[in-house]
């Protein structure tokens, strides 16, 4: 296997895998009722207006393309971050930064005032902390 120079390529890379990580487990959430919507639907909700046109497919690739988007600025991060410090103790520093960045991001859908997707109740948010502890 070839060997990634390029540290943006492979948070780029990382992101998309964690990505992968993070969705499975809030499908799985979602199915189960343990969350009232998807993190994709939330997403969707920065910019529209309602659930109904958030859960529609056309909402639901907004969300995943948001999602990514996002996944990928944080694959970046986490391996400025690895580069940094070094890579030792990978899962402490991958689920510090899953819970950091999550809760990050978390905040910033659900404190936007535009957003009227988002989550009011505490399973739905726990649902989300746990895809973001697998997505670090």
């Amino acid at each position: 296997m070839r060997k990634i120079n390029n540290r943006i390529y492979l948070g780029m890379i990382s992101g998309i895998v964690g990505f992968i990580a993070l969705t499975i487990l809030d499908v799985i959430s979602s199915r189960v009722k343990i969350s009232q919507r998807s993190f994709r639907t939330t997403g969707a909700g920065v910019w529209l207006s309602s659930r109904r046109q958030a859960d529609k497919w056309p909402g639901q690739i907004l969300g995943v393309m948001m999602n990514i988007g996002l996944s990928m600025v944080g694959g970046v991060s986490v391996v400025k971050l690895l580069t940094t410090f070094g890579r030792d103790k990978l899962v402490p520093k991958g689920l510090f930064f899953g819970a950091t960045f999550g809760s990050i991001i978390t905040t910033i859908l659900s404190g936007l005032s535009s957003n009227k997707v988002k989550p009011k109740d505490a399973w739905s948010n726990l649902s989300y902390m746990i895809s973001h502890f697998a997505f670090g």
